[in-house]
């Protein structure tokens, strides 16, 4: 999987975790819908190029990610992504958002879901609903991209994942003060995710500690600047990572580790 590639993977992974979770808390604080339109501004502009597809298989296709969901007209779904109470597939059509958006909402209505979503843009949006027995939430993220549509349709457990904080990938520093954390299998060559925040802390700060903890492990540290935030890249016994961190209030700093050729 090249870098572009990753990049893109890693924001739509980080774009569906992030939307499930907000969806979950708006039940408990209506403020919090505010995060869901951060999560479109921070999509990279860059072309999605799709994970290397499985040979095909005749009949129909059993994801994870699709339980729970209508079949849509054409599609050929594919896993993108499985972590910690959540896995994402990917397909993509010609139509465009209005369209996908408003086929799922119909067909959620007409099984007795209340279903709610939002259209950021004519390149964004989203719709979804969770079953009240388990808490188990169905999302379906939509991106349009020149002459396509790519649909994201995604299950989760947004409680587990907020109760249950993924640890970091194994071979890596555990940083104190982590909240939230949720890690992903990318599949190919072993990538792996780990998204998280720290509060009352700084970029700078949380760098200089993942940059020790690092070091103290046998990793190959070096740091650079990016849009004037701090960033790792490091090579060491569990393969070669970075490390991003990202302002998210006053005191609080989002972190995203992606690994590649570990195991967790």
């Amino acid at each position: 999987m090249n870098p572009l590639r990753l990049l893109v993977v890693t924001a739509v992974v980080g774009v569906v975790g992030g939307t499930a979770l907000a969806l979950w808390r708006e039940a408990r604080d209506a403020e919090e819908l505010e995060r869901l339109q951060d999560a479109a501004d921070q999509l990279p502009a860059v072309e999605f190029v799709p994970p290397e597809a499985p040979p095909e298989k005749a009949g129909p296709v059993k994801l994870a990610a699709l339980e729970g969901l209508p079949q849509y007209p054409g599609a050929n779904a594919r896993h993108l992504s499985s972590g910690a109470h959540q896995d994402i597939a990917w397909f993509s059509t010609t139509d465009d958002i209005e369209q996908v958006l408003s086929f799922y909402e119909k067909e959620f209505i007409a099984k007795g879901k209340l279903a709610v979503g939002h259209q950021y843009s004519p390149f964004a949006g989203w719709v979804g609903y969770m079953d009240i027995t388990d808490h188990r939430l169905h999302l379906i993220s939509v991106l349009r991209q020149s002459e396509e549509t790519l649909v994201f349709p995604s299950t989760s457990w947004p409680e587990k994942m907020l109760d249950g904080a993924a640890a970091v990938p194994a071979g890596l520093p555990v940083v104190a003060g982590a909240e939230g954390g949720v890690a992903f299998d990318l599949g190919a060559g072993g990538r792996q995710v780990w998204l998280g925040s720290f509060a009352n802390r700084t970029p700078d700060d949380l760098a200089e500690a993942w940059r020790t903890g690092l070091q103290k492990q046998g990793w190959d540290v070096k740091r650079s600047e990016e849009s004037g935030l701090p960033k790792l890249d490091a090579s060491g016994p569990a393969g070669s990572l970075q490390v991003g961190f990202k302002r998210d209030g006053p005191m609080k700093v989002a972190v995203s580790v992606t690994l590649a050729g570990g195991s967790r």
